[in-house]
C-alpha cells in the first residue's frame, strides 16, 4: 500500500513540475520574450492533435536550434544522446540556455553553437535522428530516422520559396547571401553574390551586394546556381528582403533553359 501512494505522489509532482514549465513557457510567450518553438511544442503536448502537430512542425522550420560541438566546424562533432531505438541520435535544443543548463549537468566542455533547423534536418545522415531537449522530459521531443525522412519531404513541399527573396544562406565556411531566381519541379534557381558574413546577417542593404569575386579567394559568385530544393534548405536559408527579378538576372537561367540543364544535387 505504501508503494502505491508514494508512486501516486511521484505522478503528482512530475505533473505538478509539467504544468509549471508549460505555464512559464507561455508567460514568457504573452510577455514578448519567449520562444515560439517551444510554445508551439507546448501547444501540441497539451492539445495532441493534428492541427498543433502541423503547427508545432512549421514553427521548426522556421527556428533556430543549438547544438553541442566539440569543434568549431559546423557540425563538428556534436553531442549525442540515445534514441529510442538505442543507437546514439544527435541533442539538438531550443535555446541557447538550455543547451548551456545540457552542458552543465552532462559535464560537458562543448560549445553552443547556433544552426538552421532546416540545416540539421537536412544534412543529417539518414541513418540519425535527433531528440529536441534531450535533458528535459517536460519540452522534449524525439524525431527518428524515418520521422526526420518525412520532416524533410514536409519542409520540401510546405517551404514558402519567394521569388526575388534574398536568403542568408550557409556555404563554403562563411554566410552569404543568394537571391531566388525561380523555382520549378524540379528545384530552385539561385543567384550567389561574393559577400561574406561571419555571422547570420538579419537584413541586408541589396545595393551592397555584388558578384565581384575578385577580391576573395575563398568564395565565388554565381550568377545562375540550379540547385534541387533539399540542397537549398540544406543550407538553412532565412529571408533577409525581397527586390523584383530583372531580365538581365534571369540570362543565365533562360541559357540553362534552353539547354534543358540539370540540377546540382540531382
Amino acid at each position: 500500500m505504501f508503494k502505491f501512494f508514494q508512486k501516486k505522489r511521484e505522478q503528482r509532482l512530475v505533473a505538478e513540475a509539467k504544468a509549471r514549465t508549460f505555464k512559464q513557457v507561455l508567460t514568457d510567450l504573452e510577455n514578448g520574450n519567449g520562444n515560439p518553438l517551444e510554445a508551439a511544442l507546448v501547444l501540441h503536448l497539451t492539445a495532441d492533435d493534428q492541427d498543433s502537430l502541423a503547427r508545432f512542425l512549421i514553427t521548426l522550420g522556421r527556428s533556430e536550434l543549438w547544438l553541442l560541438k566539440k569543434t568549431d566546424e559546423r557540425f563538428g562533432d556534436p553531442a549525442v544522446t540515445e534514441g529510442p531505438d538505442g543507437n546514439p541520435f544527435v541533442a539538438a535544443f531550443s535555446s541557447l540556455e538550455r543547451a548551456r543548463s545540457a552542458a552543465a549537468t552532462w559535464q560537458l566542455a562543448n560549445r553552443s553553437s547556433a544552426i538552421s533547423a532546416l540545416e540539421l534536418v537536412f544534412v543529417l545522415s539518414p541513418s540519425v535522428g535527433f531528440v529536441l531537449n534531450a535533458d528535459d522530459p517536460h519540452l522534449q521531443w524525439t524525431f527518428t530516422p524515418e520521422q526526420v525522412s518525412n520532416l524533410r519531404s514536409v519542409f520540401e513541399q510546405s517551404y514558402n520559396y519567394e521569388l526575388g527573396g534574398i536568403y542568408s544562406i550557409w556555404g563554403e565556411g562563411a554566410f552569404r547571401a543568394a537571391k531566388l531566381l525561380a523555382a520549378d519541379d524540379g528545384g530552385v534557381h539561385l543567384r550567389v553574390y561574393a559577400n561574406t558574413f561571419s555571422e547570420r546577417p538579419t537584413n541586408v542593404d541589396p545595393a551592397s551586394l555584388t558578384l565581384d569575386s575578385s577580391n576573395s579567394e575563398s568564395v565565388r559568385a554565381i550568377g545562375h546556381m540550379p540547385l534541387v530544393r533539399a540542397g537549398f534548405l540544406a543550407m538553412g536559408p532565412k529571408l533577409l528582403a525581397t527586390t523584383p527579378v530583372t531580365e538581365d538576372e534571369l540570362e543565365g537561367y533562360k541559357m540553362w533553359k534552353d539547354a534543358e540543364g540539370g540540377y546540382f544535387g540531382a
